[in-house]
């Protein structure tokens, strides 16, 4: 039990900072490098890790 426990708080921090990352990468490709292209595929692994996150998140939370 508590393997998959510490498991899963892992995959959230990890979760967590796939999408934060990808959060700061989005910011740049839009305003630094001004790649719309890499900016949008920045943004879809950015919210996809959020989502997951989120989901993930509920189901970690105690009953």
């Amino acid at each position: 039990m508590h393997m998959n426990i510490n498991a899963t708080f892992w995959v959230l921090v990890a979760l967590f900072a796939v999408s934060l990352a990808f959060g700061i990468l989005t910011w740049a490709a839009r305003n630094v490098w001004k790649d719309i292209r890499t900016t949008r595929i920045f943004a879809l692994i950015a919210a996809a890790s959020a989502i997951a996150f989120v989901v993930i998140g509920v189901g970690y939370l105690p009953k």
